[in-house]
């Protein structure tokens, strides 16, 4: 299990360029990313499971807020690691062609979607009730891929419609940028509204890192 790593090395950079982060440098057979904040320092991400390589990252990592970032199969890595480490809440990689991206936002009765565009894309937002933000997401553009990030619907908004709506209205911003596809990585809830709009999972994406 794993993804090609031209699209892990390409959503690795619109990551860190839509968090004003350090480029990736090469590490391995991944990347290593400098983020220089205090709940996360850094993040090596790799396309599959490398034992040297996990190894090699897990015996040169002695604190907190460095992540270890991997798609594989999360027991394997789980196998591989000391006992200080744990893992966190399941990711997962997924994909999207342009075929599947051309649908209208259907944005629920009472809200309003704007644009705000960004450095790395376009930030969308959905708003009620005058300027109160319900959803917003990103799209970062990237070297010809769509890359979908940080997509959040607050709790009083949920259910009603609104992550779909930004998701749709970013796919819709994507396709005209020509892009070849979508990328992005899922959480457990975001995974089940990604499916069902066509989305497909490549593979489980493994976060670890020391506990504390």
């Amino acid at each position: 299990m794993g993804v090609d790593p031209e699209r892990v090395r390409i959503w690795a950079h619109a990551w860190a360029r839509s968090r004003s982060a350090a480029p990736p440098t090469h590490f391995e057979s991944g990347w290593y990313i400098h983020v220089g904040q205090p709940d996360q320092l850094a993040r090596y991400v790799f396309p599959s499971l490398d034992t040297q390589v996990i190894a090699q990252v897990v015996e040169a990592v002695r604190q907190p807020a460095i992540f270890l970032k991997v798609c594989g199969d999360p027991e394997r890595v789980r196998s591989l690691l000391p006992p200080e480490w744990e893992l966190r809440p399941p990711g997962f990689f997924m994909h999207i062609g342009t075929e599947l991206m051309d649908a209208d936002p259907g944005l629920p009765s009472g809200y309003r979607l704007t644009f705000a565009p960004e450095s790395y894309g376009v930030r969308a937002i959905v708003s009620h009730a005058g300027d109160e933000v319900a959803a917003e997401g990103r799209l970062i553009l990237e070297q010809g891929w769509g890359i979908f990030d940080r997509i959040s619907t607050s709790e009083a908004h949920r259910r009603r419609g609104c992550a779909t709506a930004i998701m749709r209205a970013l796919q819709r911003e994507a396709l005209r940028a020509n892009v070849a596809g979508g990328m992005l990585v899922a959480t457990v809830a975001g995974r089940q509204l990604y499916e069902s709009m066509g989305w497909t999972r490549l593979s489980d994406y493994v976060t670890a890192a020391i506990a504390g």
